[in-house]
């Protein structure tokens, strides 16, 4: 997704979104249809080891990544922007992966939901936010099985080769279970508005509302089974795709963008910017991660509007579409204020 900002209605005409039922949503339990290549290598240079998505075969994380990782305790830590990655991506009960280094796969694991109710024989890595057995993003433990070590797959996590490959990385490092080390915060805004069929919800990474720093935050919908369509539109979505129970947005948007507005407490100093969000992600996923830049009035730089502080986060998410008479505003959520920090730039 671009994270390039824009201020005004864009040009580009995206895919049409999709609302998936949680049967679908649900299809990640199941497992991959379409493994990675076993001769699929790292591409980018420097990279000894790679954690590539089963089904779309792009790289959760890389050994560039890792911070450090515990070979006894099979605990390893991430970059924070990379473990906000992770944690950015729509919520699922199991996401395959496959290890791999220059000379190919090391083994298959997943990540998975204490919610889930499958069971997995095989390294394993909770996706969950919460803390687990003491460990919480940015933080990760690479377990035998789920529920638990139930059979012999879960050796495969102490590969020779993927010892190998950490060493290279130079990240083979002792990591006390008594450390503190501060985790990722999240704060939901909850959900909110009613358009289109659907309610938004807003999920903010506090520590990044920072001076000089991209304040990330996810978009998600969700359908309001309240809600009606018109007559025979759910039937006859179902007629074109007989193995998806496929709810859509009525009208169809060609357009979401996120207003995101930063008001200081003190100065009572104000700015709006404008986001388009992914519509390719949001059509996939109802899911979209974005990053807003409140620190100038354009491009990247650094004026002096903002000082850190308490302030207040408002954001309103507008669907739009083209029609003969031009851009039609077809949906508004609206989400209310938030109180956050403005903290110092890290520079």
């Amino acid at each position: 997704m671009s994270n390039r900002m824009t201020r005004g209605v864009s040009n580009r005409i995206p895919a049409t979104i999709l609302f998936l039922t949680a049967s679908i949503a649900a299809a990640d339990d199941q497992p991959a249809t379409t493994p990675p290549s076993m001769t699929a290598r790292p591409s980018e240079e420097g990279v000894t080891l790679e954690w590539v998505g089963a089904n779309a075969g792009k790289p959760f994380f890389t050994s560039r990544d890792i911070v450090r990782f515990d070979w006894d305790r099979q605990v390893f830590e991430l970059t924070r922007e990379r473990a906000m990655d992770l944690m950015s991506l729509p919520p699922r009960l199991r996401r395959d992966f496959t290890v791999r280094d220059r000379e190919g796969e090391i083994y298959r694991g997943c990540f998975m939901s204490l919610g889930s109710s499958f069971s997995y024989d095989g390294p394993t890595i909770s996706s969950d936010f919460f803390e687990v057995e003491g460990i919480r993003p940015p933080l990760y433990h690479i377990a035998g099985g789920y529920p638990g070590e139930h059979g012999p797959a879960g050796k495969r996590r102490f590969d020779a080769r993927l010892k190998k490959g950490l060493e290279s990385a130079g990240v083979l490092r002792t990591i006390n279970k008594d450390e503190k080390l501060e985790p990722i915060e999240t704060v939901f805004c909850g959900w909110h508005g009613e358009a289109l069929g659907c309610r938004a919800a807003i999920t903010l990474f506090p520590e990044t509302v920072r001076v000089g720093h991209d304040i990330r935050l996810v978009l998600r919908f969700a359908q309001n089974t309240s809600s009606t369509r018109p007559p025979g539109e759910r039937e006859r979505r179902a007629r074109q795709d007989p193995k998806k129970d496929r709810v859509v947005f009525w009208p169809e948007p060609d357009q979401v963008e996120a207003r995101v507005t930063l008001k200081s407490d003190e100065s009572k100093a104000r700015r709006t910017r404008a986001v388009q969000v992914s519509m390719e992600k949001l059509a996939e996923d109802l899911s979209s991660a974005f990053r807003v830049w409140p620190w100038s009035e354009s491009g990247r730089s650094v004026d002096d509007l903002f000082k850190p502080g308490p302030a207040e986060l408002t954001l309103s998410i507008l669907a739009t579409r083209k029609t003969d008479k031009g851009i039609e505003q077809v949906g508004v959520w609206d989400i209310p204020p938030r109180q956050v920090k403005i903290l110092p730039s890290s520079k």
